[in-house]
């Protein structure tokens, strides 16, 4: 796989030997991108725009629950899935992780096969909200459409002055045109013509008394 088709991982630890090995796990699948605190990888975030975060839970200048919190709250960088990685243990870490918005989390020590699958789980989301996202944006765009479309439909309304006598009717521009044109440019009205009963009767008066 080219680099340049590899996903982009931002791998948050502020102990080097941790991103040394994250590093090692997954730079044959992944782009890695490093920061070393909570701070850094939302700033990192903003920048750059990863697929998927990794993210140890402490760390100093802001742990990773409160980087993850800041991510989350920023349009920007919402829908990033974000796992963390963390030495504790227990049902208050996982429900500490999921409440600042985590999609996941592993334990320390972790396996390559566990953690790779936990990613790709995290990016099938990612792709699933990017797709929905885009989605939204065509259904959105086409609304927009449809609402000009209906906007330019040509609607008679309002008073029409009309000739009493020879019944056409003038326009905007003062101008007076037959009631069949006048018509026809300002609704979708299409004509065909025929004639009525009376009128036929005055025209053709020999017809109708045979």
């Amino acid at each position: 796989m080219e680099n340049s088709e590899k996903r982009l991982i931002l791998a948050v630890d502020d102990e080097y030997a941790n991103l040394f090995l994250l590093k090692g796990l997954l730079e044959n699948r992944f782009r890695i991108i490093e920061a070393k605190d909570g701070q850094e990888a939302v700033d990192t975030a903003l920048r750059e725009r990863p697929d998927l975060i990794l993210m140890d839970v402490m760390m100093p200048v802001m742990t990773g629950l409160q980087a993850c919190a800041a991510l989350k709250e920023r349009a920007e960088t919402r829908d990033i899935p974000i796992i963390m990685i963390t030495a504790k243990t227990g049902d208050e870490s996982l429900k500490n992780a999921l409440e600042v918005g985590a999609f996941d989390y592993v334990t320390k020590p972790f396996s390559e096969v566990e953690l790779v699958a936990r990613m790709g789980n995290a990016l099938k989301l990612r792709d699933q909200i990017d797709t929905l996202k885009k989605l939204n944006l065509e259904k959105a765009k086409l609304i927009i459409e449809l609402r000009d479309a209906f906007a330019q439909v040509k609607t008679l309304r309002g008073l029409l002055p009309i000739c009493s006598s020879c019944k056409k009717i003038r326009n905007d521009g003062g101008y007076w045109s037959q009631i069949e044109e006048y018509i026809t440019l300002h609704s979708d009205a299409v004509f065909s013509h025929g004639i009525c009963p009376d009128c036929a009767r005055n025209l053709y008066p020999d017809f109708f008394d045979e």
